[in-house]
């Protein structure tokens, strides 16, 4: 927000193309990028989605290498027993088009169920929230209903139509958003980035680090926290994994 201000912006365009790219990832910086256009940020989606797509690179860039600085700098070692934890199991399973058909229905039906709680959600007065808030909501509930009874949950199929899901959504939000209207953004957009990145790798080494323990355990997690703080939580998963390859396994991590 202070960039945004020092080059006259509106402090929402600061706010969309830092922690709202970054901490929330590509989605939910185009979904709350329309709630600040209607309050005036013009630009703000198109600022946000920018900001978070160089965040994804950035957090897979450096996450790694300052991990491997801490456990050099503090010689840190892994246990080599946390190896029996490792599941090294790079087996697919075929897919089924029952069960993909199956988790289609079950992701409509969570969805449908996301929308009444966000409607609740939406009452609550001074709060703006963004169109899919009810469905993590849902989906949450679902899942532990589901564990408690022991229903059927398939992982793959979930996934693969998390995956192509989000990538749909992507390309059409990308596709209707006009960058042209934030080339005069270009400079501060890229003045913020960068001071992003900075406080987060500071933060990441001197206070989530020790936070999580000053072990190795902890420099991995750390390497995560750079990942979800820049990225996402598949940035996360990927760092610790590079991290864990050349260092050793981390069951806590």
């Amino acid at each position: 927000m202070g960039v945004a201000n020092l080059f006259d912006l509106n402090p929402l365009v600061g706010v969309n193309a830092t922690a709202g790219a970054h901490v929330c990832g590509p989605g939910t910086s185009a979904a709350f990028g329309e709630i600040y256009e209607v309050l005036g940020a013009i630009g703000a989606s198109e600022a946000g989605i920018a900001s978070a797509t160089a965040g994804l690179a950035l957090g897979s860039l450096t996450g790694g290498p300052v991990a491997s600085l801490i456990i050099r700098c503090h010689k840190l070692k892994a246990d080599p027993t946390e190896e029996t934890f490792r599941n090294d199991d790079t087996s697919h399973v075929k897919l089924n088009k029952d069960r993909v058909f199956r988790s289609l229905a079950l992701i409509i039906i969570t969805g449908a169920l996301g929308i009444p709680i966000q409607a609740l959600l939406k009452m609550i007065p001074m709060i703006e929230v963004p169109y899919f808030i009810g469905m993590p909501f849902s989906g949450a509930i679902v899942r532990n209903v589901m564990e408690a009874f022991n229903m059927t949950f398939f992982e793959e199929e979930i996934s693969m139509i998390e995956s192509i899901s989000l990538e749909i959504f992507l390309s059409i939000t990308i596709m209707t958003l006009d960058f042209a209207t934030i080339l005069h953004l270009v400079g501060p957009i890229i003045i913020m980035i960068v001071l992003d990145l900075v406080a987060t790798l500071a933060f990441a080494a001197f206070v989530c680090f020790p936070a999580y323990g000053k072990d190795y355990d902890a420099a991995v997690m750390t390497a995560g926290f750079i990942g979800t703080a820049m990225g996402s939580g598949t940035n996360a998963i990927a760092n610790q994994q590079s991290v864990m390859n050349e260092f050793g396994y981390s069951h806590k991590a």
